[in-house]
């Protein structure tokens, strides 16, 4: 069955205007070797100064003496392919973005303060949130220096979740659609035009923390590839040029 995107219905309220807080621009590269990193921004990249915030701040998740849990998590990490709709806790989503974007927090468990990422400063994570007890559906804002969610968006989007997914389930049934995303032309600004080519890598990356997290806690998890980029931005309420890099869906496994 083919499946269109809702161009013609509206969606909800008029998105939240975004604003800068990180105008300074680097200067234009032609390209650097992977082996170049980027140190992380001094703040989150968008404010709404008038949003409801939701502090995310959670205590680390246990990966067992030498690492012994994390080890067998990898072994048994799959991607869920049904969820049944139920909800999540609030307490489930504070460690899974724990996790996946306060890697200090897991030194002490002897993994790495600073991941191999090539630049994960270029990457926004955006989220839907459709059954998560403690938090209002809706679409957020995760800003990983203050730790907190700021909703930016008011009403359930199962629906349009479903289609911006290609019609997989996963979308709708998810209690939570985490969206990576980047603006295209800042990164292709600082490093050129292979810069699309890095997105990917760094945004995999944080999928897989997102799913070892999830698998741990005995969450289903899957990463969605195929979407309706420009659903995805009319959903979220983003600027065009912010363009969608991974989806992870995180729910109950039927």
């Amino acid at each position: 069955m083919d499946i269109e995107p809702p161009d013609a219905e509206p969606i909800g309220l008029e998105p939240a205007e975004l604003t800068q807080i990180n105008t300074e621009q680097p200067d234009p590269g032609d390209g650097l070797s992977s082996d170049t990193h980027q140190e992380a921004p001094a703040g989150d990249s968008y404010n709404f100064p008038f949003c409801y915030k939701v502090s995310m701040a959670s205590p680390s998740i246990d990966w067992g003496n030498e690492l012994l849990e994390l080890e067998q998590t990898m072994l048994k990490r799959r991607s869920t392919r049904e969820y049944s709709g139920a909800v999540l806790t609030l307490n489930e989503l504070k460690a899974v973005l724990d996790f996946t974007y306060q890697p200090y927090n897991y030194v002490e468990q002897g993994l790495e303060r600073n991941p191999d990422y090539f630049d994960v400063s270029l990457l926004e994570t955006f989220m839907a949130v459709s059954g998560v007890q403690g938090l209002d559906e809706g679409c957020y804002y995760y800003a990983p220096v203050a730790q907190e969610l700021r909703q930016i968006r008011f009403k359930n989007f199962r629906r349009e979740l479903h289609v911006l997914c290609l019609g997989q389930d996963l979308g709708r049934d998810a209690g939570a659609v985490i969206f990576h995303t980047a603006d295209l032309s800042k990164a292709v600004q600082r490093y050129g035009d292979r810069a699309y080519r890095y997105l990917h890598l760094d945004a995999g990356h944080l999928g897989q923390r997102l799913n070892l997290a999830a698998i741990r806690l005995g969450l289903g998890v899957s990463g969605i590839g195929g979407f309706f980029d420009d659903t995805v931005n009319e959903v979220l309420g983003i600027p065009v040029d912010e363009a969608v890099i991974y989806i992870t869906t995180l729910g109950r496994p039927k």
